[in-house]
């Protein structure tokens, strides 16, 4: 639907460029001052900038549906990953991923109109994805799924909610673990004492 959507964008586009551009002159004469003509140029350029945008948006999307591999995410207690043809693959590890619903936000990370901030804590939990956000990724891995995986923000949440308490306790776990504390707090592990020399 949205490849289709791109290709409607695209199409008044190039139907304008094609009738504008046969009338353009850029030769000084009496009914022309070339002025007008330039005009016309820049604007048809932009807006031929805007077509080309709107295809390329559409035409991935059109890829998306034709890939001939499998697509799809794939959630795991170990993390999240995701195949999505021409918008790329990834993974991410439970122990970076940042799972916060919104009422365990402040005021100041809110953003402004957030009503469902007000939403009882189960209800949020039952009905709503919680903010994910990972360090490789610079957006918010919640966006990531409601793009792509075309079903309602319930149903995702209700099947992705063992996953989600999963991947809430994995930072305190692995916080909890003595190797990895000493790998974050930079001690290195205490020398062995030397062998006496024999003689």
């Amino acid at each position: 639907m949205r490849g289709v959507l791109g290709g409607i964008a695209a199409a008044p586009a190039a139907l304008v460029l094609n009738l504008a551009a046969s009338s353009l002159s850029f030769r000084h004469s009496g009914a022309s001052n070339q002025i007008e003509d330039y005009a016309l140029s820049f604007a048809l350029l932009l807006i031929g900038i805007a077509g080309l945008v709107a295809a390329a948006w559409g035409g991935r999307w059109v890829l998306l549906a034709l890939w001939p591999g499998r697509v799809g995410f794939v959630a795991d207690a170990r993390g999240l990953s995701w195949r999505l043809g021409p918008f790329g693959s990834g993974r991410l590890d439970a122990e970076r991923i940042e799972a916060r619903y919104l009422f365990e936000m402040d005021d100041e990370e809110l953003e402004e109109g957030q009503f469902e901030a007000f939403l009882p804590e189960e209800t949020q939990r039952r009905t709503m994805l919680p903010r994910l956000r990972h360090p490789q990724v610079p957006r918010c891995v919640r966006r990531l799924l409601l793009n792509f995986c075309g079903a309602p923000e319930e149903k995702l949440a209700d099947g992705l909610r063992p996953m989600i308490d999963a991947w809430r306790k994995a930072p305190a776990d692995a916080g909890s673990s003595p190797a990895v504390a000493r790998h974050e707090a930079g001690d290195r592990p205490p020398l062995k004492p030397p062998a006496p020399r024999q003689t």
